[in-house]
């Protein structure tokens, strides 16, 4: 076995792994917290649920970690007034032209930082809503109706 299948078992079974923990410790303390009765049954059937809401949000941090964290909170909260000011100079007719050639050049950047970013969480979007077709097998000659 090569060090990429190792690596790969590795991060698809440390999610099942955090997700068996956090649930073991949840039907240990249940008796603890739920008192006798139908409430308690209620809790033990909804380990299941919790255990895939816990791959579920495992997942999304999984995969919004791996778009930049760094340009997503300057896209948040950075980008917004730095547009604005670089607009005010752009459109600022006593600014000489190379001030307003390098505005222009960051506000481009930005705007295409912004675009990545949007295509990036579209596409990590539509994954989630993308649904192929299948399509229905042929009965073979040996088959009969």
């Amino acid at each position: 076995m090569n060090s990429g299948s190792i690596k790969n078992a590795g991060k698809s079974t440390l999610p099942f792994i955090i997700a068996s923990v956090i649930c073991g410790y949840a039907n240990d303390s249940i008796p603890a917290i739920f008192p006798e009765g139908d409430l308690r049954n209620w809790a033990y059937r909804s380990i299941p649920f919790l255990s895939i809401c816990v791959l579920f949000c495992i997942r999304v941090i999984r995969d919004v970690g791996a778009m930049s964290v760094s340009q997503i909170i300057f896209s948040v909260f950075c980008a917004k007034p730095e547009k604005k000011t670089l607009r005010i100079t752009i459109d600022d007719t006593y600014a000489s032209e190379d001030s307003r050639k390098l505005a222009r050049a960051r506000y481009d950047e930005i705007i295409r930082s912004e675009m990545n970013m949007n295509a990036k969480l579209m596409n990590y979007l539509s994954k989630w809503f993308k649904h192929t077709p299948i399509s229905p097998e042929l009965p073979s000659q040996n088959q009969k109706d």
